[in-house]
């Protein structure tokens, strides 16, 4: 399954767990250009995605509910 097939899908739910996770996470929930070096930021082109961090990772990434 590619990067192409995900981004057809109807809904997309992102569960993160672990602050090792929390420099790409950034990435994908701040302004950082969609590349491919950092394999989740395709997820910014679809419509309809939600995202789940644990409390810790939302901390470090100064995430907001």
């Amino acid at each position: 399954m590619g990067a192409g097939d995900i981004l057809q899908t109807g809904k997309i739910v992102l569960l993160a767990t672990g602050s090792q996770k929390a420099a790409v996470l950034k990435k994908l929930l701040t302004g950082a250009a969609v590349t491919t070096q950092v394999p989740c930021t395709p997820l910014k082109l679809h419509w309809d995605v939600t995202v789940i961090l644990d409390q810790e990772l939302a901390r470090q990434i100064g995430a907001s509910s």
